[in-house]
């Protein structure tokens, strides 16, 4: 992880994993702003985006975040309302192991 803005809470993620055996490495590299709101609740969004600090890495696949939305409210302390949309492409191989 590497904070570039601290005035907008944003910041840029670099993950890399391993699946099953027979899958190919996957990593992703995407920009994340979020915002804890007046009521406590959380709000974030993402976004795949290139970076100098974290070129492409040979023999790893690069997945792509094109819609990352995730928001937390809790209105009487109690309970918690939770939104979660995602779209993202793992890319790669995928093994008949891994199915």
């Amino acid at each position: 992880m590497k904070r570039f803005d601290e005035e907008t809470n944003t910041r840029i993620f670099y993950r890399r994993y391993k699946l099953a055996k027979g899958t190919s490495d996957r990593d992703s590299l995407f920009k994340q702003q979020f915002k804890v709101k007046k009521n406590g609740g959380l709000f974030a969004m993402r976004i795949s985006v290139e970076h100098e600090d974290f070129p492409h890495v040979p023999g790893c696949m690069r997945g792509e975040v094109f819609t990352y939305y995730f928001a937390q409210d809790s209105k009487d302390g109690l309970s918690t309302n939770l939104t979660y949309i995602n779209r993202y492409d793992m890319k790669g191989f995928f093994g008949k192991s891994s199915l």
